[in-house]
Order: structure tokens, then sequence, then C-alpha cells
């Protein structure tokens, strides 16, 4: 094989590899329904960044595991994510209840 077709054979396996591995086109419906900002700025303010996982739009967050120092990386998809703001939401809103000092004593 000449040197030429040698190079003309790694060309044509390289261009097959890569396009084994390109990035998936995302159709027309899943670029409609990105998120919304309400839900980006409520994710952002509980501590999570959004981040494409695996060309998908997860939410995720990097926080200590209860009883280690190590860093634990969590990620959640927009449902998940809705779920969690609202458990945190609630266990805020428990908190203000409970540390909150009556007025009304006399």
């Amino acid at each position: 094989m000449t040197s030429s077709r040698l190079h003309m054979a790694l060309l044509a396996a390289c261009a097959t590899t890569l396009a084994a591995f390109a990035p998936v086109q995302r159709s027309s419906a899943q670029q409609a329904a990105a998120p919304s900002p309400v839900l980006l700025r409520d994710a952002r303010n509980a501590g999570f960044t959004p981040e494409s996982v695996r060309g998908t739009l997860m939410f995720c967050r990097i926080a200590k595991e209860m009883g280690s120092n190590f860093l634990v990386k969590t990620c959640y998809n927009e449902e998940q994510v809705k779920l969690k703001i609202q458990d945190y939401q609630a266990e805020r809103n428990e908190l203000d209840r409970i540390t909150k000092i009556p007025t009304d004593i006399h």
C-alpha cells in the first residue's frame, strides 16, 4: 500500500470514528421544552446549577454527605428538581414557623 492510500484509509477511519461520537442533534420539540426562567432562578437560589449531562439538561448540586467530609455531586432532571425545591421551601417554612416567637403573649 502506498503512503497516499494509507493516509486516505486513516482519514476515512478517523471520519467514521468522529461521526460515531458526534453529538446528537436535538429536535425542535426538545429545544422548545427548555426550562422556564422562573425554574432556572429557583434552582440557582436552591444551590443547583444547570448542566448538560449526556445531552440532557440536569440540575446539579455539590454538597457534603451527612457524616462525611467528602463532597458529592447529585444531579436531578427538571421534574425532580421541582420537587426538591418544593421540599426545601417546606423545610424553610417549617423552621420559620417553629422559631417564630409569638408576640401576643402577655
